[in-house]
């Protein structure tokens, strides 16, 4: 393990020393006072590639085009109760009307932010919008065959069939102003210069340098305390951390185990356990990870148990399937899982047809999770002990996403699942079912399995087809490397009073900053 150590050591010698003078400034200082007018300033890991959602469903794009963008119902953290829940927004109540219809009925008097009103043809425009654009959102609503207006404050979500999560998956159903929309060149220029609804706008991108929005003074609801966010984006973490020392960044992401005492010292650290988990996927479509042996092989000599303590410091919650805590089905003690067994692993390539082992790419982002090069390296090291010799091809996170979306990743992939809402049926269609997003691990059985887990609307009913699903895609598939749900780690200005979310979105437009 010491290829992983000497980076450790090396990225706690940056953030020691210093990443750039802004490091050396801020040694030792408190953080710059916050005044009123001053822009709150986060700082993520990435840039995003649109602030379209039909085009860029990744975190760092969601975080800002949430608080632009509205959708007939979202989900809020409740602090109180520290649970998840579905609450109306551009919408104010919906009912079933039949097993493959569902009514919605819109709160009057809603407005874009230039101008145009929100109706019923706009739910249907942005439908046929989001699925027409053919871009990373595309295959979320498959369950919807056509939005209907029914007047102009009412439409009907009209399914392929009946489907569980309707409702929950409107939450990712954002309204877009058509007149606009066409006006700002499609998909390609709204996604650089978007308009919304929500509690703010959108104002300016400067390509590589930020992302501001300010406060929308005609806001429907409750008024943002915070008048101005900006958005910008470093993947090194020492870097983000020292942006924050020195006062540059308010609330900074995907802070390192490592780094956290240091932050301490000048601001906080807030916390959440995320419902993301961080997995490596299999191109179960090409040799040799076509052969279920050689998959199992992998996830043997995998110690993700040290991972997670030696590297992520605790920081993250192995997890032995791809269901996740509170989602229909979740019971882990039905599937068997992987220990780390090296031999094993050994065993399962020689009966795989590869006694001298195996070569493979193994593809990565760099600076998108906790210390997500350092667990690519142990993984590569520990792997190769069992005779699987990864070739390291680390790279920076949307030249990762576009290699996956485009379907032209072999070997092994690191990558992560978030839910856009919470059922397990949106998350699983993503990854193993032939209409998804990812063709690289599905098959009949699958479409099979998720096609009734689709369909059923009784909650009985789904929680053991729920659990066959996993069992099979766990136990005998083995689709994945399974490893880990990330612990959500920030680093926050002190007078910041905001609360981070298992569901990963900031919702900054409850926040409040002191004095």
């Amino acid at each position: 393990m010491n290829r992983h150590k000497t980076s450790r050591r090396e990225f706690l010698r940056l953030a020691a020393a210093g990443a750039g003078s802004a490091l050396v400034a801020g040694r030792g200082m408190a953080q710059t006072p916050t005044s009123p007018g001053r822009p709150l300033t986060v700082v993520q890991t990435a840039w995003p590639q649109s602030l379209d959602p039909t085009m860029d469903t990744n975190v760092n794009a969601g975080n800002i085009y949430a608080h632009v963008f509205e959708s007939p119902a979202q989900y809020r953290y409740d602090v109180r109760d520290k649970v998840m829940k579905l609450e109306p927004r551009l919408c104010d109540k919906w009912e079933s009307r039949a097993p493959d219809r569902w009514r919605f009925h819109l709160r009057p008097g809603l407005k874009f932010t230039n101008g145009e009103e929100i109706n019923s043809e706009v739910a249907k425009f942005s439908m046929e919008t989001l699925k027409g654009n053919k871009g990373m959102a595309s295959s979320y609503m498959n369950h919807v065959k056509e939005v209907v207006a029914v007047d102009p404050l009412t439409f009907d979500i009209v399914t392929d069939g009946p489907y569980a999560a309707t409702p929950a998956s409107t939450a990712f159903f954002f309204f877009f102003p058509p007149k606009y929309y066409a006006e700002s060149g499609g998909k390609t220029g709204f996604g650089r210069k978007p308009i919304g609804s929500g509690p703010y706008r959108f104002v300016d991108w400067q390509e590589g340098v930020h992302i501001k929005l300010e406060a929308n003074p005609a806001y429907w609801g409750a008024k943002p305390q915070i008048q101005a966010i900006t958005f910008r984006a470093q993947p090194e973490s020492a870097t983000r951390v020292a942006l924050l020392d020195t006062g540059e960044a308010d609330l900074i992401t995907a802070l390192p185990p490592e780094l956290v005492d240091r932050v301490k010292r000048t601001a906080d650290i807030r916390t959440a356990r995320g419902f993301r988990r961080v997995f490596c996927f299999f191109n179960a479509n090409v040799a040799p990870t076509d052969n279920p042996l050689v998959r199992k092989a992998i996830n043997h000599a995998v110690d993700v148990d040290a991972i997670v303590k030696n590297i992520l410091g605790g920081h993250a919650y192995v997890v032995k399937g791809i269901n996740k805590p509170g989602y229909i089905g979740y019971a882990p003690d039905k599937i068997t899982g992987y220990k780390y067994d090296p031999e094993l692993a050994k065993k399962l390539l020689v009966q795989a047809g590869y006694p001298n082992g195996i070569d493979l790419d193994y593809n990565h982002p760099v600076g998108r999770w906790l210390n997500d090069k350092d667990v690519a390296a142990a993984i590569i090291d520990m792997a190769g002990k069992a005779g699987i010799r990864f070739k390291d091809r680390g790279v920076e996170f949307n030249t990762a996403s576009s290699l996956y979306t485009t379907q032209k990743a072999t070997g092994m992939n690191m990558w992560s699942v978030g839910p856009l809402w919470l059922d397990p049926s949106y998350e699983w269609q993503v990854h193993f079912w032939s209409k998804g997003l990812y063709h690289y691990t599905n098959n009949a059985k699958m479409d099979e399995l998720l096609d009734r887990l689709r369909t059923e609307v009784d909650p009985g009913k789904r929680v053991p087809i729920a659990q066959e699903f996993e069992k099979y895609v766990v136990d005998e598939y083995c689709a994945w490397l399974f490893m880990y749900d990330e612990e959500h780690i920030y680093g926050a200005n002190k007078k910041l009073q905001w609360t981070p979310s298992p569901f990963e979105r900031m919702e900054l437009q409850y926040a409040t900053m002191a004095g």
